[in-house]
């Protein structure tokens, strides 16, 4: 074949009509009859041949005009010397060259020239050798040969928390066959010793950067650090590997990190020994409490026995052992999720999930789900209120008090919502719109020299330019947008858990007004085992 390539070039023809294939053919007066393209003397291994498949366009326009070169030479008959044209593919990273052999008696080319010619692409790191002298040497006309290779970024990996407890409490409600619930044997405290490890930390790393055949750096990403749980005395150890405890206490997760607190324990009542309860941690109250009462902490507040017309408010989660029979003046103001056997007369706040065996003509709102699920599992009057799905026994009764179920956005949720996510779409807009910009920018500018003696041209063309805003910096800019982002991201899941919300129920009885994102509905006849969701904006009735 290296003897066919050596031939004098005698005529250039295209020989496929189709328009995609763009390769120019030799036809040599010692071979008429058998066409000879330019994949035929370049494709040679598996390596060129996936090169060529990728950028056969780019190669073959090259080719082309380097043939066409050649023929509008005026002195076609005078020897004219090799030739070579370099191509650099995958970010710079690669780069190869495609030698024409010389005409007419022309000089080969010399590793010493192709080397300056490669120096001249801007070519300086990397460079095969070995390849370049097996060119010169084996004359290799024709060829799609590779003479340097970069080195490739190698991205860090990212960081990891591996926990050793559950970040969400678990309450292990035990239930017999016949619906009955022992809330005695609920234990969801995690009790932790000082030095007790919570989670092992495992930190990003800054990966290793590459380099192109021009020389220049190639940054690699660094891996990506997830937020570091420490809460409340809970510290870092020296080399930063792992969370400790520093005091004995209960563990709980709130506020994006874990905390340990030292609870104050009432061994009795609620009463005049104690007078209002105003505490920093959580409370254990191992009796009642009685009317009139305020019970305020902020970690947790558990009550193992009963409680009247009084008032519970915390950050934490509520529990009560048996129940809260408020007169109308119960309150509870949970920061997190209330477990409680029965409230009745009570307005109910929590941020988290509901789990009780029955709400009596109480007004409970809940920013997680409602889980009335356990024992009688009933709803019967007032109005019960979550931003997530609502699951019952029995909602309403036979005798149609008017019993309100609502799953609604959290008190005003959607106006911030709304506002988050269209600062997410403005900064994504404007960061895209700006970049684009200076990339144009930059390439127009690169061109300008070429009006330098074309004062009126240089006017036009500086026109041209788009309008770059040096105030704005890409990079605070993209940090600004991935801290909206972050902020955006748990509000979506809010977002869909309430318009994906559903109430069920083993029966639902008339006169039950069901309300989803606005949406309305009334039960006018008992219904067995139903479900309402929202579907395109309307309430549909199906089977749960």
């Amino acid at each position: 074949m290296a003897e066919v390539a050596e031939k004098k070039l005698s005529e250039v023809v295209l020989k496929h009509d189709d328009p995609m294939v763009m390769f120019r053919e030799y036809i040599f007066p010692e071979t008429r009859g058998k066409v000879h393209t330019l994949m035929d003397f370049a494709i040679k291994d598996i390596e060129n041949d996936v090169i060529m498949r990728v950028y056969w366009k780019k190669i073959a326009l090259s080719c082309d005009k380097m043939l066409s070169d050649y023929r509008s030479d005026k002195n076609v008959g005078n020897p004219r010397p090799a030739v070579c044209d370099v191509h650099m593919f995958g970010d710079s990273l690669k780069a190869y060259v495609f030698v024409f052999p010389p005409q007419d008696g022309g000089k080969d080319m010399s590793a010493d020239e192709l080397r300056r010619e490669i120096e001249s692409f801007g070519i300086s790191y990397g460079i095969l050798d070995a390849n370049i002298n097996r060119i010169a040497d084996e004359k290799l006309y024709l060829k799609l040969i590779q003479i340097a290779e970069g080195d490739k970024a190698v991205p860090g990996t990212n960081g990891e928390i591996i926990d050793h407890y559950d970040r969400e409490i678990k309450y292990e409600i035990d239930e017999d066959e016949q619906g009955v619930v022992d809330f005695k044997n609920i234990n969801w405290l995690v009790k932790v010793n000082a030095g007790d490890v919570i989670c092992d930390i495992k930190h990003a790393t800054a990966g290793k950067d590459g380099k192109n055949v021009k020389g220049e750096v190639i940054h690699a990403v660094m891996g990506k650090m997830p937020p570091i749980p420490q809460g409340k005395n809970v510290s870092l150890t020296e080399d930063e590997s792992a969370l400790v405890a520093d005091i004995d206490g209960h563990l709980f997760f709130r506020n994006g990190g874990f905390n340990v607190d030292e609870a104050l324990v009432i061994e009795g009542d609620v009463g005049v020994k104690t007078g209002n309860l105003n505490v920093v941690g959580d409370i254990v109250i191992k009796g009642n409490v009685p009317d009139g009462y305020l019970v305020k902490a902020t970690g947790n507040i558990t009550v193992e026995g009963f409680v009247s017309a009084s008032m519970l408010i915390c950050d934490g989660d509520v529990f009560i052992r048996h129940g809260m029979n408020g007169g109308g003046k119960g309150v509870i103001r949970a920061g997190g999720a209330v477990t409680c056997k029965f409230v009745e007369g009570c307005k109910v706040k929590a941020g988290g999930d509901v789990h009780l065996e029955s709400v009596v003509n109480s007004t409970l709102r809940t920013d997680g789900g409602a889980f009335i699920t356990s024992g009688k599992g009933t709803v019967i009057g007032g109005k019960l209120s979550a931003a997530k799905s609502i699951e019952a026994k029995y909602i309403g009764n036979d005798k149609n008090i008017p019993t309100s179920i609502d799953i609604s956005f959290p008190q005003g949720f959607e106006q911030e919502y709304l506002r988050v996510r269209s600062n997410v779409n403005d900064l994504t807009v404007t960061l895209k719109t700006e970049r684009s910009n200076r990339e144009q920018f930059n390439q127009k500018k690169k061109m300008i020299e070429l009006y330098a003696d074309d004062k009126a041209a240089l006017k036009r063309f500086l026109q041209t330019l788009p309008v770059i805003h040096e105030e704005l910096d890409l990079y605070d800019l993209a940090n600004e947008l991935a801290l909206a982002q972050k902020e955006l991201d748990p509000m979506e899941e809010v977002w869909q858990a309430c318009v994906q919300g559903t109430v069920s129920a083993r029966k639902i009885f008339s006169n039950v007004h069901i309300s989803i994102c606005e949406s309305n509905t009334i039960v006018r006849r008992s219904l067995s085992n139903a479900k309402f969701y929202l579907s395109k904006g309307r309430i549909i009735q199906g089977s749960r």
